[in-house]
């Protein structure tokens, strides 16, 4: 099993993240809810779509075509993510949504328990910007951005 962590200051906008203890990569959200996203030296950038910004398409620096799009579900308690052509959902399991899973179809990918500033999680999922869509997903409800 693979274990990932993510770590973020209260006073910075960056969260870290790392994989068996080393660091991947990190992404940003800014006041105006700009990311900036590094993982395993390939960058990324979100572009918020859709009705009240609900939708947002992450891509690979240079490309034209978005490699996931990650659309919140207010009222749900959830987030979809289409990732490589595949549809994930993002469900809490806790009200103050201190435990997520993440589901293909019916079956658990991963479960994660974060806390404020930071988590751990175990999974054997081999891709880690699926994880960090995950993480990623889980900061921007949080900050409501």
């Amino acid at each position: 099993m693979t274990q990932y962590t993510w770590k973020s200051n209260i006073f910075s906008s960056k969260t870290a993240i790392a994989r068996d203890h080393k660091n991947i990569g990190y992404f940003s959200i800014n006041f105006f809810g700009v990311t900036r996203m590094e993982l395993l030296h390939q960058e990324y950038r979100c572009k918020r779509t859709g009705f009240l910004g609900k939708t947002l398409e992450l891509y690979a620096t240079r490309a034209s075509e978005p490699m996931a799009i990650l659309i919140f579900h207010t009222w749900k308690r959830s987030v979809s993510i289409t990732y490589k052509q595949t549809a994930y959902q993002m469900k809490y399991d806790s009200l103050l949504g201190s435990r997520f899973k993440m589901y293909h179809d019916d079956n658990i990918i991963y479960t994660y328990h974060p806390s404020f500033a930071s988590g751990t999680m175990e999974t054997d999922t081999d891709d880690p910007l699926l994880i960090t869509l995950g993480i990623y997903a889980h900061i921007r409800r949080r900050n409501n951005t």
